[in-house]
Order: C-alpha cells, then sequence, then structure tokens
C-alpha cells in the first residue's frame, strides 16, 4: 500500500510540475518537493516502528568517500552523455532545453542559497522514501510471494529492488516506469490476477 501511495504523490506532483504553466516558476519546486513531506513522514514512522531508524541513518565509516566518488562519476558521466547524445545543434538537445525551461533561470539557481538547500533536501527525502522505504516494501513483498509459490513475479520485483539498491541515484519518474514495465510483463507471462499485482504495487 505504501508502494502505491509513492506511486501517486509523486505521479501526482510530477504532473503539476511538468505543466507549462510551471515552467520557472515555484510551482514546478512545489510539485517536486510537496510528495515529499507525507512520504517522508511515512518512511520515517515505518522504520520507528521497525526499529530501524537510527541504524539507516546514521553515517558509517566511508560514506563521505563513497559520496565524493560517486559525485565526480556522476559530473563525468553526465558530462560525456551531454556530449555524445546531445552535441549543440542536434535535435535532442531540444529536451535539455525543455528541462532548463522548467527549472528556470540557471544563474539565478546556481546563486540562490534556498534553492541550493531545497535540492539538498529532496535528494535526502528521495534516499528515505526510496531507499529507507520502498525498497523495504518491496523485499517484503517478495518474501511473501515465495512463500505463496509465485516465484515469476517474487524475481521480477527482487531484479527491481536490486537495482534500486545498486543504483547511485534514484529517479522518480525512471523508477514509476520500470515498475511498471517490469510487473506488466511478468503478469502476463505468469497469468496472474491484474488486480491482485496493481494493488501490491
Amino acid at each position: 500500500m505504501r508502494v502505491l501511495v509513492t506511486l501517486v504523490l509523486t505521479f501526482a506532483g510530477m504532473w503539476y510540475g511538468f505543466r507549462d504553466a510551471a515552467a520557472g516558476t515555484p510551482q514546478f519546486w512545489l510539485g517536486a518537493t510537496l510528495p515529499y513531506l507525507p512520504l517522508v513522514a511515512l518512511a520515517l514512522h515505518k522504520m520507528w516502528q521497525e526499529g530501524t531508524l537510527v541504524d539507516l541513518l546514521t553515517p558509517r565509516w566511508g560514506d563521505l568517500s563513497i559520496g565524493a566518488t560517486s559525485m565526480i562519476a556522476l559530473l563525468f558521466a553526465s558530462w560525456a552523455a551531454r556530449r555524445v547524445l546531445s552535441p549543440a545543434g542536434n535535435p535532442r538537445q531540444a529536451w535539455l532545453f525543455h528541462i532548463y525551461l522548467q527549472l528556470g533561470n540557471p544563474e539565478h539557481l546556481q546563486r540562490s542559497t534556498a534553492y541550493t538547500l531545497l535540492i539538498l533536501m529532496l535528494c535526502a527525502a528521495e534516499e528515505i522514501v526510496w531507499r529507507g522505504m520502498v525498497l523495504g516494501d518491496l523485499n517484503t513483498f517478495v518474501q511473501i510471494l515465495q512463500t505463496h509459490g509465485d516465484q515469476q513475479i517474487a524475481d521480477a520485483i527482487e531484479r527491481l529492488t536490486i537495482a534500486i539498491g545498486k543504483s547511485a541515484e534514484i529517479r522518480d519518474a525512471d523508477f514509476e516506469k520500470t515498475c511498471l514495465k517490469t510487473l506488466r510483463w511478468y503478469r502476463m507471462r505468469s497469468h496472474l490476477n491484474p488486480i491482485n499485482v496493481d494493488r501490491d504495487c
């Protein structure tokens, strides 16, 4: 149920924020951040009930080194991808322009302390919600499916959770698309009741 609530709220937030009318306005940031207020509270409550809150949020040795290394790798990867996938004059560059249009003036964003703090808090909220709550719920769902013999669906979700765990960064839209496509394919293969599968995801 929590996974479904997460998908619905993030879908609604992305729809609201990526409207043309919200381009370059605070409405975009409202759509990107507001859904995470109840979701973070829900995730923290879940971790508190399970007794994992302190363990999951306590910094560990090497976290800063891993974070710095990942940041540098992502920086170079984004630069290389931009050069290869959308060089100057390529039609695909219009997609990047659309993102800049939604975010607003890049110079204003870079100089704004408030927006910088907002982005940092949004990144932390995504980690708490997707890694701390959704990933745990999917693991629990896999165990239930394996217990009841629905091995094909269990394998599909297990692969999905492994992909989430290994990813350096979770993007809401990409996760939602992967989840729906993966479960839809395994649902067709195993001929399960569509209502039950959709309810659990």
